[in-house]
């Protein structure tokens, strides 16, 4: 069988074990000088730990290891975090996204987050960066 990357479905590689519960992933177009992308996390921050308060919105940005970590074990290290918290409450979590590559502008993530669906410029850190959308039917 063929595997992709050459990563072994018998003995998968664990990236890194900062997030207590991922749930999203995606790679930036745009390789390094070495032919390596970056890689976005979406974490489900639902109240489950202190570190993840409910109705947070959550990215985090792991960059591909030098040669010094991989010498550790270590396949990306944490570069950044963005999160984005509703005020007043509400339900959900960050959830699935995609990657936006735009021709001579930063790459956009667009995905689902408990405000309704969040559009973030990754050339920026914090609030600022992220805007969000949601729109409820009329009735």
């Amino acid at each position: 069988p063929k595997h992709v990357g050459g990563a072994d479905p018998q003995s998968p590689t664990l990236l890194t074990t900062e997030l207590e519960r991922p749930n999203g992933i995606a790679f930036e177009p745009s390789a390094d000088a070495s032919g390596r992308h970056a890689m976005w996390v979406s974490e489900c921050c639902q109240g489950h730990a202190r570190t993840c308060p409910a109705n947070t919105a959550r990215w985090v940005r792991f960059l591909p290891a030098g040669d010094a970590e991989r010498a550790d074990g270590r396949h990306y290290v944490r570069d950044r975090m963005v999160s984005w918290s509703r005020a007043g409450g509400g339900g959900g979590c960050a959830d699935g996204f995609a990657m936006l590559a735009r021709p001579h502008r930063p790459t956009l993530l667009i995905g689902a987050c408990p405000m309704g669906v969040c559009v973030l410029d990754t050339s920026l850190v914090g609030a600022a960066a992220m805007k969000a959308e949601s729109r409820r039917p009329n009735g």
